[in-house]
């Protein structure tokens, strides 16, 4: 069955504090000496939409930021982070093609969580592919890709950039599943929407056996199809798997 599944998670750290509210910069930039990351849970933590293949946040972190805001903070690139243990590739969204009427990412954001059409979402920062060319709009380059300042592509094009957004996405980092992997704590989400930790014990063709965690449901009122619980050992089913992630030392 599908589902919308909303992950609260992680929490965005200025200067290493985390934040109680979000940015609003309105053009202004950030000091040189300021600085910006995503990190562990705080609180409730941070809203995410699960897309399926990864997580977008449900809100702007950052409003008001400019373009030579976003490239100083370094925060147009890929980058590798880790919250409560667990890594994620943190990007800007992509979209499709300014010919194609898929939005890419930003339209599954949309269709699933938006009430109503792409048209209606505020400008954020985000990638296109790297086809599209420099001279069909007012695009950026980056590192090798093009970012467009907005989500309507085939829309006006901003004047001011002081209404940009940042609103990243957070792509899991899955290993290889591999004898490697025994021993390992992992994290696992099933395409029902099951959540299971604990250390690998076993890994064949069928199932990957867990020890010592947990297992949520996120319908408690069923059965899970792809979990077993016999007695604290968790059989989770290979072909339910949704994403599968090692929980990793943070470095000192």
């Amino acid at each position: 069955m599908e589902y919308i599944l909303i992950r609260h998670f992680g929490a965005l750290y200025i200067n290493g504090d985390p934040a109680t509210e979000y940015p609003v910069l309105n053009g202004e930039w950030f000091a040189p000496s300021e600085h910006l990351r995503l990190g562990n849970t705080h609180g409730n933590g941070l809203p995410w939409i699960d897309i399926g293949h990864a997580y977008i946040s449900v809100n702007p972190l950052i409003t008001g930021i400019s373009l030579e805001c976003l490239w100083r903070k370094k925060l147009h690139l890929a980058k590798k982070v880790l919250i409560d243990g667990l890594a994620y590739q943190m990007r800007l969204i992509r979209a499709g093609a300014v010919s194609d009427s898929d939005l890419g990412e930003i339209g599954m954001f949309v269709d699933a969580y938006g009430n109503g059409s792409a048209k209606d979402y505020p400008k954020v920062w985000y990638d296109v592919p790297n086809s599209v060319s420099v001279d069909e709009g007012n695009y950026f380059q980056f590192s090798g890709r093009v970012a467009r300042e907005n989500v309507v592509l085939d829309g006006a094009m901003a004047s001011e950039f002081c209404g940009m957004a940042w609103q990243p996405i957070l792509e899991p980092i899955q290993p290889a599943l591999d004898d490697k992997l025994q021993g390992k704590k992992l994290s696992i989400w099933t395409t029902a929407g099951d959540f299971v930790s604990g250390n690998l014990l076993e890994l064949n063709d069928y199932d990957l056996v867990l020890e010592g965690g947990i297992f949520r449901r996120l319908d408690r009122n069923s059965t899970s199809p792809w979990v077993r619980d016999e007695k604290d050992i968790y059989l989770v089913d290979r072909t339910g798997l949704r994403v599968v992630q090692e929980y990793e030392e943070e470095e000192k």
